[in-house]
C-alpha cells in the first residue's frame, strides 16, 4: 500500500514539520550557497545549543550572523554535498555560540532539491560533555606522568616541560635569559647545578 493511502500529503507534512521542530538533536535548514547559505528553519534544539534567538538569524547567513565557523574544513563538507548529495558523521565540527564560546559538535548533512531549488539539511548531535571528559582524562593522565609515583613529587619530565616553557616564552619575549653551570672537578664524580631565573616550579 503507498504511502499517500495511509496518510495524506498534508498529514504527513505536518508530522514531519512537528517532529523537526521537537527533535532533541539540533537541526537546520539553509540555502546551499556555501560562503553565503541563510537560515531557512531551525528547530528548537539547535536554538538551545547554539544560545541564538530565531528572529535574530532568520534569512541570516549562518557564518556572518549565525552558528557556523568559516573554515577551509567547511569548504570540504560544502564540495561533499555538491558532489555526493551528503555525509553522515562528519569529523568533530565546532560552532560558535550566541555568547562566543566554541562549541564541538558532530554534523550530519543532506542536500534535497524541491521544485529546482536546493536545500540543506543538517543535523548536529551536541558531544561537548564528551570533548570535557576526554580533556579531564588529558589532563589527568598529563598530570601523573609529570609526577613521581613513589614521593608525589614533580619529577624529571615536569622538569623538561617546565624548562622548555620558560625557554619558548624567553624566545618569544626576545628577552636575556642567563644560567650558570657550575661542574665540580676532582676524584668524586662530576655533578651539574643550573641555576635558574626565574625560579620554575612544576
Amino acid at each position: 500500500m503507498a504511502d499517500e493511502e495511509i496518510l495524506p500529503p498534508d498529514v504527513l507534512t505536518a508530522i514531519l514539520m512537528r517532529m523537526f521542530e521537537f527533535a532533541p538533536i539540533a537541526m537546520a535548514i539553509s540555502t546551499s550557497d556555501a560562503e553565503i547559505s541563510s537560515y531557512l528553519k531551525v528547530n528548537d534544539a539547535y536554538l538551545r545549543l547554539t544560545g541564538l534567538k530565531w528572529n535574530d538569524i532568520r534569512g541570516r547567513t549562518l557564518t556572518s550572523k549565525g552558528a557556523a565557523i568559516s573554515s577551509p574544513a567547511r569548504d570540504r563538507r560544502h564540495r561533499m554535498l555538491a558532489e555526493d548529495g551528503g555525509y553522515v558523521l562528519e569529523e568533530e565540527v565546532d560552532i560558535r555560540h550566541a555568547d562566543g564560546t566554541i562549541i564541538p559538535t558532530l554534523i550530519s548533512a543532506q542536500r534535497t532539491i524541491v521544485d529546482d531549488v536546493s536545500f540543506d539539511v543538517e543535523v548536529l548531535p551536541d558531544v561537548s560533555a564528551r570533548v570535557r571528559h576526554q580533556h579531564e582524562i588529558e589532563l589527568a593522565l598529563r598530570a601523573s606522568a609529570r609526577t613521581d609515583a613513589l614521593s608525589g613529587l614533580p619529577n624529571r619530565a615536569c622538569f623538561d616541560e617546565v624548562l622548555a616553557g620558560h625557554v619558548e616564552r624567553c624566545t618569544r619575549a626576545k628577552s636575556s635569559w642567563c644560567w650558570h653551570s657550575s661542574i665540580s672537578m676532582g676524584s668524586k664524580p662530576s655533578t651539574t647545578r643550573w641555576d635558574m631565573h626565574p625560579a620554575m616550579k612544576c
